[in-house]
């Protein structure tokens, strides 16, 4: 490696469309795991005796879980961790449009 060699350069070099896949696959598989969880935790809540204790556990499980994950998938790499966060963002834009769309037929329902 001579001195003109950027970091963007070395980054570059090291990902490989196989990791980059990876790494977006596991956004996306966080992602899922971590909104689903959300979701289920907020329908808990109403069966729930201590909601502080379960609120509390249930984001340190989820926070745990994603940098696990993150950790793991970037493995040092900044860009590794953008096509992370790619697909992380891509579910959580997804799954905000479908409890909207959600929300707008039970107030349809709700309405007529």
């Amino acid at each position: 490696m001579n001195s003109t060699t950027s970091i963007i350069e070395i980054m570059f070099n090291q990902l490989t469309l196989l990791n980059g896949f990876l790494a977006f696959f596991a956004g996306v598989l966080t992602a899922v795991f971590y909104f689903w969880n959300l979701s289920w935790t907020i329908n808990q809540l109403s069966k729930i005796k201590k909601r502080g204790v379960f609120l509390f556990l249930s984001t340190l499980i989820r926070l745990a879980v994603f940098f696990c994950v993150l950790v793991l998938v970037a493995d040092r790499n900044a860009l590794k961790m953008l096509i992370f966060f790619l697909g992380f963002i891509l579910v959580r834009i997804f799954f905000l449009k479908a409890k909207k769309k959600e929300l707008n037929q039970k107030e349809v329902k709700h309405v007529g």
